[in-house]
Parts: structure tokens; sequence; C-alpha cells
């Protein structure tokens, strides 16, 4: 492979810098984009929940006040507008149930910090405006940073900086765009999801750890961690109970042909702290749903008052957020197939072949990573047993098999979305999956190097990626004008 770029090289040398530097770099294009764009071209909803003409505060404070005003103006667009309202007065309306509880509480709370520290009175509902914001940028932040630290646990060999300096890049520059600098909970959902990734390949390390007399105990620990995390996760978005599908291949391969070299102590507590991660993942979707039972059905706070009991009540499943979703957003299996969403589809295709392509390369390439494999060690002496064949013995096995396992989620989202979603979404729920950066980032990095061994050629594989890196950041960038100017789509 040819030496890297000089820029690229320095760039490695302070990858948390540079991140940081590229994260606001990007911060001050889409706040320009905002603040440029032209408003009222659509919807004017917005104007209804912000007040139009803010209390001046001064020459200074009366300029600032207008700057910060107007961004926030164009920022509160589509869902943003219920999540404000949510976060300022709570959950009044049935349809509302359809957006992410977990975020408008977030929402809530640090916009009555806002409040509260203020030292002057700030117009409802800008402090949740501006807890929106904040939340969501430095989320999104975090999410970059702790990216680039997963990928250096699953990539250890020496390249792996590179990887994850690549991969954590691509999570700042992807199409989600504007949906992570407005307040919406993207930024968030990514940062909790990573977070259980982390803590899930900690937990496996641990678990296959045979130096590691705590191991049993510790990877315990780490994986009910994990599932804490997704557990959050799913109650901001409810697409973070797919994350349970990691946890729940694990545990059936761990109950019906785990690791025999394993004490029975440790497997067992594998099994159990599997076990309670896979509940604690369930619950990020139910105390929700419970929570809007319990106003709508059982009436145990007077909300219900005189009010007839809601038809979703008595199904077998009293899911609120499906019955919502259904009924006032039209969300089901083919309703989007329409002739007039033909083009959604089209602005979806791309990211859809990227997590679908990616997660293809997980599941079926023996090594989809470029690390070399490193036997862990084993008890001071006492000789390796006889294993499963499924056992896995170097840290090649274990990173291949995580890897696999959390291609999973992204692929299962990338079906739901062709098949059941508004499809365009996928552009910004895409943001909070690792695979498909991992796999873009290996494939800018490597793929050159590989195909032309094979034919001299720059190779197919490198181009696509090409293709799809200068999609992600036009995209993003095209979605921000339409985003500010509330046109669609979002």
């Amino acid at each position: 492979m040819p030496p890297p770029p000089t820029l690229f090289h320095h760039s490695l040398q302070s990858p948390w810098l540079t991140l940081l530097s590229l994260f606001l770099l990007t911060r001050l294009v889409y706040f320009t984009i905002a603040l440029l764009t032209p408003s009222r071209a659509y919807d004017s909803s917005t104007n209804l929940i912000l007040p139009s003409q803010p209390p001046p505060q001064g020459d200074a404070s009366g300029i600032c006040w207008s700057l910060v005003s107007k961004l926030s103006e164009r920022l509160t667009r589509w869902d943003a507008i219920y999540f404000v309202k949510i976060a300022e007065q709570g959950y009044l309306r049935e349809q509302e149930w359809a957006f992410g509880w977990g975020w408008t509480r977030i929402m809530g709370a640090v916009g009555r910090a806002i409040i509260h520290l203020s030292p002057s009175d700030i117009p409802n509902p800008y402090p949740y405006v501006f807890a929106g914001i904040l939340v969501a940028n430095l989320s999104h932040l975090l999410s970059v940073f702790v990216l680039y630290n997963l990928t250096r646990l699953v990539y250890p060999a020496q390249d792996g900086v590179a990887v994850s300096f690549v991969a954590a890049t691509m999570h700042v520059l992807t199409p989600a765009g504007m949906f992570l600098v407005a307040p919406y909970s993207e930024g968030l959902f990514a940062l909790l999801s990573f977070l259980g990734y982390y803590l899930y390949v900690r937990s496996t390390y641990a678990y296959y750890s045979y130096s590691s007399r705590a191991g049993g105990l510790e990877q315990a620990v780490w994986v009910v961690g994990a599932g804490a995390m997704w557990m959050l996760a799913g109650m901001v978005r409810s697409n973070g109970v797919l994350n349970g599908v990691v946890v729940l291949v694990d545990f059936v391969k761990e109950v019906w042909d785990g690791v025999l070299i394993m004490s029975w102590r440790r497997r067992l507590a594998r099994i159990a702290g599997l076990g309670v991660a896979g509940v604690m993942v369930g619950l990020g979707l139910i105390v929700p749903q419970g929570i809007a039972w319990m106003q709508f059905c059982a009436g145990k706070d007077g909300k219900g008052a005189g009010v007839a009991m809601r038809e979703w009540c008595s199904r077998t499943v009293p899911s609120i957020y499906l019955y919502v979703q259904d009924k006032y957003w039209n969300v089901g299996f083919l309703r989007y197939w329409t002739a007039g969403n033909i083009p959604l589809f089209l602005l979806a295709a791309p990211i859809l072949y990227i997590l679908t392509r990616s997660s293809a390369w997980a599941i079926l390439n023996d090594t989809p990573f470029s690390s070399s494999p490193s036997t862990l060690s084993q008890p001071a002496g006492k000789s390796k047993r006889p294993s499963a064949p499924t056992a896995l013995t170097t840290s090649h096995d274990i990173n291949t098999s995580l890897i696999r396992a959390f291609a999973l989620p992204q692929l299962i989202l990338a079906i739901l979305a062709f098949t059941s979603y508004h499809v365009q979404i996928i552009n910004r729920l895409s943001s909070g999956y690792v695979v498909w950066y991992w796999w873009l980032a290996q494939t800018i990095l490597y793929a050159q190097e590989e195909e032309e061994k094979q034919d001299g050629s720059e190779g197919r594989r490198r181009k696509v990626v090409r293709w799809a890196v200068r999609w992600c950041v036009g995209y993003a960038l095209v979605q921000g004008v339409l985003f500010a100017g509330f046109l669609p789509p979002a």
C-alpha cells in the first residue's frame, strides 16, 4: 500500500484533536446553513410554538438573542416541534406517543435546568429548544470518541488506529447531517448504542480471557452494563430494541453449545449476565408502553376520567406506539410502497445498499477485519483442554464473532425501513449503528491494495466506497438546506 498522505499521517498522530476540529467545523457549516436558509417556504408550524418577537435586552444582547432565536427557529422542524412541546408540557395527546419517551424526558429535565440557572427570563419554549440542541450536539461529539475507542478495541493491531480514525470521521460526516445538530434524538441514541457496543466487547473479552480469575463476574458486570445502555437507547428511539438481537444470539449460543473449556461458574455467570441484559433491553420498549397504558387504560392518575378506553388497550399486545404509528402515521408493512414515494426510495437507496452490503461483508466473510490474530493467554501451568468446535480461542475469532453479531441489528433495520418504515428516515437512523462505518473505513484503507494484487486496477469496491463517501457528505449538505427551510423530505 502506498504511504498515506502527509495530512492523513499527521491526523493519526493526534486523532482526538483532529476529530474534535472536524466536528466543530461541521457545526460551523451547519449553523451557517441554518441561519442563511430562507424560512417559511413550506410549513409555518414552528412559528406557532416559538414567540416571533422575543423581548429586546439591549443592543448587544438583542443582536445575540436575534441570532440565537433565529437559529432555534431554523432547527425546530418536523418531529422537533413535537419533541419541544412534549418536553415542555408532557404527553397530552395520544399521537404524541410515537415520539421517544426517553428523549423528551431528557429534553424536559435539561430545559428546566436552563430555566432555573438562567439569569434572565427566557420565553418558553426556547429553554427546551436550547436543551435539545445542546444534548444532541454534545451526544454526537461524545459518540464520535466512543466509536473511535470501540473500534480500537475490535481492531487492536497498529493499523487499527487508521481504521478507528476513518470510522469516527465517517460518523462525523454521516448523512444524518442536520438531524444530529437539531433537537433530535439521533445523537443521544448513537451515544447510548455505541456505549452498549463498547461494554459488550469488554464483556466478551473478559469472558474469554483465561488468565483472568475474575472473568466470570467481570464479564457479567460489563454485559449488564451493555444491556443498561441499550435499554436507555430503546427508550430514546424504539429501534434500540434491535440491539437485543446481539444478546439473544449469544444467549442461545451459550445455552445450546457454549465453550466447553470454561468452568461451569464462569459459563453460568455468562448465561445469567446475558439473560439480565436481554430483559433490560426489552424494558427499554416496555416501560414507556406501561406508562402510557397507566395513563390511557388504567386511569390511575385521573387523566382518563370521563374518556372512553382506547381500542388499543384491549389488544393482545397493548402497545400505544404500534397503534399510533398505524393510525396517525400510516406506518405498516408495504404501506409506503406507492408510486408517489418512489423518489424517497431513491434517496434511501444508497444508505440501504451500504447497510446491507456491509452486513453481508461482516456475516459472510471469514476475516472481516485486518488485524492479525493473536492467541489469548491460557491459565499458568495448565494445558489447553479440548474445546467445542465453536470455541473461540483467538482475538481473531472473537472479533469476527462480534462484528457478525453487531451486523444483525443494522441488517434488520435496513429490511424494516425498506418494507415498513417511512423509508427516507433510514438516512438518519443508520447513524447509530457501527458495522457500516467499519466496512467503509476498511475499504477506503485496504480495498485498493487487495484488488491491485488481483488485477492491477483500482477495483470496483473502492470506487463504490468513494462514491458512497461523496454521497454522504453531499446529501448531508443538501438535506441541511431542506431541513432549515422546512422543506421535505425529512
